[in-house]
């Protein structure tokens, strides 16, 4: 699968005086709950091929009619040791029309 980079609006820093855009590997994603209740939310993510977890706002997962806090908390731990509380789902995502079972994060932080 090959995906064009999106071009995002940016503000000038110190080090990038002229800079007015960046480019971000941004790809179109379908996520769907688990025993397919009809619910769906397509959005755009950014991709990171050696993540061990996907991560999302739990607003995308009340989207689907997930009831996102449960029992399977999962910490997530950061630069620096700091740790963000995740809870565990099964979705479906759908990537370039190619739908698959994931175990993913959702997070209020």
């Amino acid at each position: 699968m090959k995906f064009k980079f999106s071009r995002l609006p940016t503000n000038p820093t110190p080090a990038f005086p002229n800079q007015r855009s960046y480019l971000m590997p941004l790809i179109p994603v379908r996520l769907c709950r688990k025993g397919n209740s009809g619910r769906y939310f397509d959005f755009k993510a950014v991709l990171d091929s050696g993540a061990h977890v996907s991560i999302f706002p739990a607003q995308f997962g009340e989207i689907i009619d997930l009831k996102i806090k449960n029992d399977r908390i999962q910490p997530i731990y950061g630069i620096g040791g700091q740790s963000i509380e995740t809870y565990l789902h099964e979705v479906i995502i759908e990537i370039g029309g190619w739908p698959f079972e994931a175990i993913v994060c959702f997070t209020y932080n």
